[in-house]
């Protein structure tokens, strides 16, 4: 891993890890240091540079996947309750309607649950 650095010279190891340069000595002489102290040179090499970049971009797509399934279920649950709304209002103290419907009540027809808005592909409501 201290090649993809430039094989930094032991003092410069020492100091970016915040132990001493014995320390460091003795890991070069082993061929091995310490898990925590790999992972931490590991993540300034470009590999570990390049293993960050890829979980961040797959994390957000993910998420940006996730708030696409989400508003599609919305548009989904505001599609339902469109349809329940139009089907009509029959005087019961549970009432699908939702708000003010006394134009519903006098006319029969209520001008902004009439046509409901649908901006995905038709969704089987049952």
């Amino acid at each position: 891993m201290l090649a993809d650095l430039g094989n930094p010279p032991a003092k410069v190891v020492a100091k970016a890890l915040g132990v001493s340069l014995r320390t460091v000595r003795g890991w070069l002489a082993k061929g091995y240091a310490p898990h925590a102290a790999s992972i931490a040179i590991f993540c300034h090499t470009s590999y570990g540079r390049a293993t960050i970049d890829a979980d961040l971009v797959n994390a957000a797509r993910n998420f940006a996947q996730l708030a696409a399934s989400q508003a599609f279920e919305m548009n989904n649950l505001r599609t339902r309750i469109a349809y329940l709304e139009n089907i009509g209002t029959f005087g019961a103290a549970n009432d699908p309607l939702v708000g003010d419907y006394t134009q519903l009540l006098k006319t029969g027809t209520f001008d902004s649950y009439a046509q409901p808005q649908i901006r995905t592909a038709q969704i089987s409501l049952f």
